[in-house]
């Protein structure tokens, strides 16, 4: 899944629903911080 606008409010919560449930979560920022702080919850959780 694609999500464009991942770093906060409801692409965030979408992000975080789908990659708990299984689902391979493409998040689209914009800025290298939100890149790393997204990479730590989400791939570090596998």
């Amino acid at each position: 899944m694609f999500n464009t606008a991942a770093s906060t409010g409801i692409g965030y919560a979408l992000a975080q629903r789908l990659d708990a449930r299984g689902w391979q979560v493409f998040a689209g920022v914009r800025n290298h911080a939100d890149a790393r702080r997204l990479r730590a919850v989400f791939v570090g959780s596998q």
